[in-house]
């Protein structure tokens, strides 16, 4: 067989560049002759964006057929084109569903997941070897059939921090999942990129924010300590709260959201809960705006300022206006999505979100090399590969040499491994531990 070219083995013009991922293709050449996963059903779920593409054009280079992917993403993310640039593809997109009502995100988006399960079950054939699920946020890995899980070998790649919250050594998954949300490279480097992205997003909001006008960014991470020094940068006023670190003379959440006009939610939490009565009897207007995820900032705001009103799906992302019996306003920017989803095709520039698409390409490839060590294998949460992630990271750094410094510790294996989260496998080249499961489908 001819060795394969690391380009992409599809036209399409809407697909952006990203060296970073093409080096490390590159570099995995042998895998890509062998077409590892020409048998396996790949579940992907994901913000459709542009550089999704080259993460499908990845999987396609690996092996993966397309009439066995199966990709959902998220409605408050999506863009139009790049799903139907999928879809010419042949995989199975599937649409996100209308939801009930204001607030209830997730039980649609909790139904999708049910959805593509039911339709991977109803498809699998008998030359399916294994299922690779590519999560965003654990839904899929914890609502795979148990069926499925009985008949067929599962690994999990998981890209972010909340799909891997819920696990402990005492409490495992129950299918090996590979680490990428927990990688050093992407907790230490993809945090500061998405906070500037975010805050890039929001300037132009900031710059219509009159400097008498009190600003609350509540949540002091990487993306609220971004959002705060646009703010302060463009001279306004900020108050800052945090669960961590209580900012600003002291005072609690509530005093702050009620001296602030302008409420920049950054905690990925609902953080109007239990406050919800004080804040709706406010006497002047409030501007609420999300700079993290779904449409959980302000939950418990939302609900209550919507119950009873028209809910329309055309609309739901419109900003949410309420009057308050005191006679203030409250406005739910974008309807309590996130503001820095704007329908542009990407939330950070592809320079520099190419390190998180080639994360999780790194995810696959070590599913693929865990597959390929032991039939069997413990159901844990496994560090992303050392050796990975610095290949990685030097050609991400060489692409963007002089814009950054890079720490060191991404020149040491050692150092890597230390600050990545998950457990080690039992030697290098991710050939994990046997244990001996029965009655499961071998690996072909």
């Amino acid at each position: 067989m001819s060795e394969p070219s690391i380009f992409q083995p599809f036209s399409s013009n809407y697909m952006i560049n990203l060296p970073v991922v093409d080096n490390l293709l590159k570099e995995n050449q042998h895998l890509l002759r062998q077409e590892p996963l020409k048998n396996t059903v790949i579940v992907y779920v994901h913000h459709a964006l542009q550089t999704s593409i080259n993460v499908i054009n990845s999987l396609l280079m690996l092996g993966a057929k397309p009439a066995f992917i199966y990709i959902l993403g998220k409605s408050y993310s999506e863009n139009k084109a790049v799903v139907q640039h999928l879809k010419a593809l042949g995989v199975t997109y599937i649409d996100s569903s209308a939801q009930i009502g204001f607030g209830e995100y997730k039980r649609a988006f909790k139904s999708d997941i049910n959805y593509l399960w039911m339709l991977v079950e109803k498809h699998l054939e008998d030359r399916i070897s294994d299922i690779l699920v590519l999560d965003h946020g654990g839904h899929a890995i914890q609502s795979i059939p148990q069926t499925v899980k009985n008949a067929y070998k599962i690994i999990g790649v998981e890209k972010t921090t909340a799909g891997t919250m819920g696990y402990t050594s005492e409490n495992k998954p129950d299918i090996p999942i590979i680490n990428v949300a927990g990688c050093a490279a992407k907790r230490l480097l993809e945090s500061p990129l998405i906070a500037d992205a975010v805050s890039s997003k929001v300037e132009s909001i900031i710059k219509t924010i009159s400097k008498e006008k009190i600003c609350a960014v509540v949540g002091y991470g990487a993306i609220g300590k971004s959002v705060a020094g646009v703010l302060k940068s463009q001279g306004k006023q900020v108050l800052v709260c945090d669960k961590n670190s209580l900012i600003s003379d002291n005072d609690s959440l509530e005093d702050i959201i009620e001296k602030s006009d302008y409420i920049f939610g950054c905690t990925g939490t609902d953080l109007t809960h239990n406050i919800v009565h004080s804040i709706v009897q406010t006497q002047g207007s409030k501007v609420f705006l999300s700079c993290s995820s779904e449409d959980k900032e302000f939950l418990s705001l939302l609900k209550e300022i919507t119950n009873g009103k028209d809910f329309y799906q055309n609309k739901l992302f419109d900003d949410v206006l309420f009057n308050t019996k005191a006679g203030g306003q409250i406005v739910l920017v974008n309807g309590g999505f996130p503001v820095n989803f704007d329908d542009s095709g990407e939330s950070v520039p592809a320079r520099d979100i190419q390190l998180t698409r080639a994360l999780i390409v790194g995810g696959v490839i070590d599913a693929i090399k865990m597959r390929q060590g032991n039939n069997d294998f413990q159901n844990n949460l496994f560090k992303l590969s050392a050796d990975i992630q610095k290949t990685i990271v030097s050609s991400w750094s060489s692409e963007r040499l002089s814009e950054c410094e890079i720490p060191g510790l991404f020149k040491s294996i050692k150092l890597i491994e230390k600050e990545s989260l998950g457990v080690m496998p039992m030697v290098s080249g991710i050939k994990a531990v046997p244990v001996g499961r029965s009655g499961l489908r071998k690996f072909g």
